[in-house]
């Protein structure tokens, strides 16, 4: 976690510093609330005193997915068993991401291509090949838990964003709400929604999450 700056370091503009500002503005305005002039009134600075440091916006938000894979420390664990140590990493993944959903937007991009990011790559393809499992069980395997874990925080993102917006005060009045949507549904035309309202107004805990990514890793096959 990052930490305020003291008087003392204020004076000292680094590449690190600039980052760790810009991400407190994404993280509080989204990517949106993020420009180079904004940035520069939050340091307390000039706009050029920044392009020293940055060629431009786009390198900043290359940096932002760097600062928050490298915070996570997805991978820097020592959890016995390769299935084990693979849930551990991705639960880590889900944390760092809920914590900064600001940088949501930017998984996918050139941005999420750093050197942070293939050091992960690296390790999790490490595990996988370990584990016995064929370069296409490999590829695949990476790609669903990646796609699972990105598609969750995504959607408890929003969750969390929709419950803010209808002022429901408390996770569990939102999920209240959303059971009794489902639930005063026509049942003659929605009969499996209104049965499962119970359970389909639940957020996803990190419980529930842990349980998709082992049954993702139990479906990949060492080969003999």
């Amino acid at each position: 976690m990052y930490t305020p700056y003291t008087m003392s370091t204020r004076g000292r503009l680094s590449r690190e510093r600039i980052l760790e500002d810009a991400l407190r503005i994404v993280d509080s305005e989204g990517l949106q609330g993020l420009t180079i002039r904004r940035l520069a009134q939050e340091l307390d600075v000039t706009p050029m005193a920044v392009y020293r440091h940055f060629k431009n916006k786009t390198d900043i938000l290359d940096g932002l997915i760097e600062l928050v894979i490298a915070e996570g420390q997805a991978t820097e664990h020592d959890t016995e068993g390769w299935q084990a140590w693979i849930e551990v990493t991705f639960l880590r993944m889900r944390a760092s991401l809920l914590q900064h959903p600001g940088v949501l937007p930017l998984l996918g991009s050139s941005a999420s291509y750093g050197l942070q990011s293939l050091r992960i790559t690296e390790r999790l393809l490490g595990k996988l090949r370990g584990a016995g499992l064929g370069a296409d069980a490999v590829a695949r395997g990476l790609h669903l838990l990646v796609s699972y874990t990105l598609g969750a925080v995504a959607i408890e993102v929003a969750a969390r964003e929709q419950q803010q917006s209808a002022e429901a005060g408390t996770q569990q009045e939102w999920q209240r709400q959303l059971r009794q949507r489902f639930e005063s549904a026509d049942i003659a035309e929605f009969p499996n929604l209104v049965a499962l309202a119970p359970k389909l107004s639940r957020f996803v805990e990190e419980a529930e999450f842990g349980l998709g990514v082992r049954q993702i890793i139990r479906s990949l096959t060492p080969e003999a």
